[in-house]
């Protein structure tokens, strides 16, 4: 999507996951500060938990409580992209802002199996290889587009968890445990961290080489990297024992700030980058 004549301020959030158990926002009305104020908001994938049937009810209540709350603060345009837990919630799959020196993303496109660390993914496996066997190879690495409806095709075969909230302290132990086993889930994770610059970066180059920065969220890794001159900033996401940034794009200005979640309320901390673009 091109998003150069849209209404700024342009505030960018990434992984709401509004209705899992894990979101940190009991309340989706907690990231009100946020929104304040701006003409254009951007939520970068995997904003609710539309696909599983533990969390779809909550996730529908969560949302409609979003949409009043942006009606409310008079936010001109809503911009819903694609992310594998929300695949078919938009059909906008990226955005294009500032005549394309910045590109907001998800990210899950970097990944073959799109979520790596995916409990579910073993069984899965077979049929995401079917559907990137029956892709065209050399337009996955010149078209952006392409890309990224090849992994929502990918999203839409790898099966999320339809677990429901645990109700108790035992059921809440027993989602701990599924969360941590087996035990090389913790080193796909932390390898994904690891990986994800240099996956962006090679991505910026080969889809937008004309980009200064990138945005992008899935890996839950709150970040910032300077790769080749350009800017890589990960979002991060709202979820227990996470963190968020938030990204600010305005008069031809990017800012991103770490997101204070206290007493059930989000606000801006201190700025931690800015580019002039």
């Amino acid at each position: 999507m091109d998003g150069s004549d849209l209404v700024g301020p342009i505030r960018i959030l990434s992984d709401l996951h509004l209705g899992h158990s894990a979101c940190a926002l009991k309340d989706v009305r907690e990231i009100r500060p946020l929104l304040e104020g701006a003409g254009t908001v951007i939520f970068n994938g995997d904003t609710a938990e539309v696909r599983s049937k533990g969390f779809k009810q909550r996730a529908a209540q969560e949302q409609a409580k979003l949409s009043t709350m942006l009606d409310e603060l008079g936010v001109q345009c809503t911009i819903y992209v694609t992310g594998n837990h929300d695949p078919n919630i938009s059909d906008v799959h990226y955005v294009d802002l500032c005549q394309g020196k910045v590109l907001v993303t998800h990210g899950d496109f970097l990944f073959r199996y799109v979520s790596p660390w995916s409990k579910k993914l073993r069984h899965c496996r077979p049929r995401i290889d079917a559907v990137l066997e029956a892709a065209d190879a050399a337009r996955l690495d010149v078209d952006l587009d392409y890309r990224h409806e090849i992994t929502r095709q990918c999203s839409d075969v790898l099966e999320v968890s339809s677990s429901a909230s645990p109700r108790n302290l035992r059921g809440f132990v027993h989602c701990v445990g599924q969360e941590v086993w087996p035990p090389t889930r913790l080193f796909t994770i932390l390898n994904v961290w690891m990986k994800s610059p240099k996956l962006m970066a090679a991505a910026l180059e080969r889809y937008r080489p004309e980009a200064k920065a990138v945005v992008f969220g899935h890996i839950h890794y709150p970040a910032i990297w300077k790769r080749q001159d350009r800017l890589l900033v990960n979002l991060g996401g709202y979820l227990n024992m996470a963190k968020a940034k938030v990204m600010e794009v305005h008069n031809s200005k990017l800012s991103v700030y770490p997101v204070i979640h206290r007493n059930q309320e989000c606000r801006f901390g201190d700025c931690e980058v800015s580019l002039n673009l």
